[in-house]
């Protein structure tokens, strides 16, 4: 007796031997001795390849398949297996001997062909003579059998462990077959091997994804371990939490910083755990919210340890998710901020200390601007009024000294006020047309009284391009000049000073002017020259008291000339002079050339140039009123005068008025409650507006902004003269200035 395959490696050997009796065929015996021979020779082979070597699966299916083939004289032979719930199956290899070729993929439904999956289910072989009639396979007759040609089918269960795997199935092509017992026991031991083939397969996909895993939870093993490492050393807290936000577990730091030992912790939530009189509700709202979309958080909040001290931490709180996507656990890493709350609410304190300071600071500057300039618009304006009457000699002289020691002291105020609006940062930089040449005249016809008197020479030295017409602000560049150019004169005793303009203009427009200040007078040490540009700062004690000033000037020039987008420099030696230079940019314009702001009139034939323009005046100091009075009335103007906002609302009532000079700080009713009334009656009686310029010592910035946005029409700083009130007039008449009789 002849054996053919073993059903499992330690099963007894299936037996398939050649049948006598009346039933079987009677071949040669000869013949079937060979062919049966043949046959466990095949599958021997098929099994050495199988077990003895680690032949891929779909190797040695193409293995199986072609021996089908071979042995059973089939023109095709395929292998399909079933899916999990057994409802279709699937070809996964099909030979076809005419061609060689191997093809997969095709697909069979049970729905659609009943019978024939309950007949390979049913049977370990079916062998079928005329496979386009009998009822076990005629349902493939129109998809399959006949467009192939298929005559004779002989299927064969591919057995598992837990039942039928697949099938194996032997196709005749053109020819009816017979299938004999030989042939179908040799189908059903070679599904049989495809069987052990693909449990094989199987043991080995299995033992490779335990080894895997096993590999993964070894390295996920000793991540943890350095993970636990870190957490139990780390001087952040690490805190975990289930679902329910509950702790679960806290490395020591959570306890060393909060006092809680883990088992006190544990099934607790930390936000009620470590909440405080001063915790922050909206910070553990803003938490729960997005813990409860599922999101990571990154905040700051302050908890309490036991002992009931406050502390401050940086929160993060990430999710854990699950495989199907839900929240598992959270993570939360805090660390330890409090020292850097309390030094920024230090430095908060601090700022808001020193912005109290600077407020403090810009009051008492406003104060004192207007406390000063309301004496000095008595002492200036007098001592102006006194200087056009007939004096002696010695009388001009003293008046002079009067005159010349009051615009020190004016010089001295605006230094301190424009200080302080760069130091703000508040400075007011203006973009109008202007020319060099005007610039360098003025600066020249200033000092060179100066120079002369103390025996030096002043050159302004120019360049071409002087006389086009550019943007930026002249009265700033005028005043860098005029620090500078003072500054020389001031500390040079022989010698000279000289002052050099040069225009760097290019194609584009833009160009850029230089400016340097020349001196031969005392120098600096390199020391003093380090801090020739800081505030309050001359080059020691001595110079103070010998040349006098604030020590703000070149501070000054410095902030101007960087608040216009410029630069300056300093170059200095002992006993050598110095060298000062400004950069500054400039730009040439198309714009018509600037008007002058003064034209002269047509002859007045000996009239007053203000005839007939009636003024009301509320000013509330008598010296103030009596300057004006003296300043105005030789012009011409018709003055009306109100010691208070109230009596100027009266007179304004009373009279007909071109204009109003308004003081600011009056008593019973100040400038601008004065102004609305003024603004209100004039709705009323549906009259047109009178200009009303404000006339005030209070100079800041955001005072002149303020006087503008609540409605005056113009502003004259105190102390005033006859040409700022004329221009201020004629501007707001909208008229050409002229020039006195």
């Amino acid at each position: 007796m002849l054996f053919a395959v073993m059903s499992r490696p330690s099963d007894p050997i299936t037996k398939v031997a050649l049948k006598t009796g009346p039933d079987a065929p009677n071949p040669a015996p000869q013949q079937a001795l060979a062919r049966m021979r043949q046959y466990n020779h095949e599958l021997d082979l098929l099994m050495q390849l199988h077990f003895a070597s680690a032949t891929p699966l779909q190797e040695f299916l193409k293995e199986a398949t072609e021996t089908a083939c071979r042995m059973l004289s089939v023109r095709r032979t395929s292998v399909w297996t079933y899916n999990d719930n057994r409802q279709k199956i699937c070809c996964i290899d099909l030979y076809d001997a005419e061609t060689r070729a191997h093809t997969d993929g095709a697909e069979l439904e049970s729905e659609k062909y009943p019978a024939y999956f309950e007949a390979v289910f049913s049977s370990r072989v079916i062998d079928v003579h005329d496979a386009q009639s009998d009822p076990r396979t005629s349902e493939f007759n129109e998809s399959y059998l006949r467009p192939l040609n298929i005559v004779s089918m002989m299927d064969a269960q591919i057995p598992s462990s837990v039942g039928v795997r697949g099938v194996l199935c032997c196709e005749s092509v053109g020819v009816g077959r017979r299938w004999t017992p030989d042939e179908t026991s040799f189908a059903a031991s070679l599904a049989e091997l495809i069987g052990l083939a693909f449990e094989r397969d199987d043991r080995v996909t299995i033992q490779s994804a335990i080894e895997q895993r096993n590999r993964q939870i070894e390295e996920q093993s000793a991540e943890l371990a350095r993970l636990a490492l870190v957490a139990q050393h780390t001087e952040d807290i690490v805190v975990i939490c289930d679902k329910d936000r509950r702790i679960e577990w806290a490395n020591p730091a959570f306890t060393k910083f909060t006092g809680f030992s883990l088992s006190e912790a544990q099934g607790r939530a930390p936000e009620k755990l470590l909440h405080g009189k001063q915790s922050d509700a909206d910070a553990a709202q803003k938490m729960a919210h997005a813990l409860a979309q599922k999101k990571p958080i990154r905040t700051q909040v302050r908890n309490y340890s036991k002992s009931g001290r406050a502390y401050w931490l940086e929160l993060q709180i990430n999710p854990v998710f699950d495989e199907c996507g839900e929240v598992e656990r959270y993570i939360a890493i805090e660390r330890d901020i409090t020292e850097r709350i309390e030094r920024e609410e230090k430095l908060a304190a601090a700022l808001h200390k020193a912005e109290q300071a600077n407020a403090a600071k810009s009051t008492f500057l406003a104060t004192m601007s207007h406390e000063i300039r309301t004496p000095m618009n008595g002492v200036l304006g007098m001592a102006a009024a006194l200087e056009a009457t007939d004096l002696s000699e010695k009388q001009s002289r003293l008046l002079s000294v009067i005159r010349e020691s009051g615009d020190m002291l004016l010089r001295i105020l605006n230094d301190v006020l424009d200080f302080s609006r760069i130091e703000a940062g508040v400075i007011a930089i203006e973009n109008v047309p202007y020319q060099l040449s005007d610039i360098l005249k003025k600066i020249e016809s200033l000092h060179a009284l100066k120079a002369r008197e103390k025996d030096i020479e002043l050159a302004v030295h120019g360049c071409e391009g002087l006389d086009k017409l550019r943007l930026g602000d002249p009265t700033r560049i005028w005043q860098v000049l005029h620090n500078l150019v003072g500054n020389a004169i001031k500390f040079t005793d022989q010698g000279d000073v000289t002052v050099f303009c040069t225009v760097f203009d290019d194609e584009s427009e833009h160009s850029e002017v230089m400016f340097e200040v020349k001196d031969t007078g005392i120098g600096m040490t390199p020391d003093q020259l380090s801090r020739v540009f800081d505030r309050f700062q001359q080059a020691d004690d001595s110079t103070t008291r010998r040349y006098g000033g604030t020590g703000l000037g070149l501070s000054i020039a410095k902030g101007l000339t960087t608040a216009m987008g410029g630069r300056i420099s300093v170059e200095s030696a002992e006993n050598a002079g110095s060298v000062f230079r400004v950069w500054l940019p400039t730009e040439v314009t198309d714009a018509a050339e600037a008007e002058n702001s003064e034209i002269d009139s047509p002859e007045t034939d000996g009239v007053a140039p203000y005839a007939d323009i009636a003024v009301l005046v509320a000013e509330d100091n008598a010296i103030n009123r009596m300057v004006l009075q003296t300043f105005m009335e030789p012009l011409g103007f018709k003055l009306t005068f109100a010691t208070n906002g109230k009596e100027a609302v009266e007179q304004f009532a009373k009279g007909q008025f071109d204009i109003v000079l308004m003081d600011i700080q009056m008593p019973v009713m100040d400038g601008e409650e004065a102004l609305a009334d003024i603004r209100k009656m004039e709705t009323l009686s549906r009259r047109d507006p009178v200009p009303v310029i404000a006339v005030t010592a209070c100079t800041l910035d955001h005072e002149v902004a303020h006087y503008k946005a609540v409605g005056f029409d113009g502003f004259v700083s105190k102390p005033v003269n006859a040409e700022s009130i004329c221009a201020a007039i004629c501007e707001s008449l909208l008229f050409p200035m002229k020039k006195s009789a």
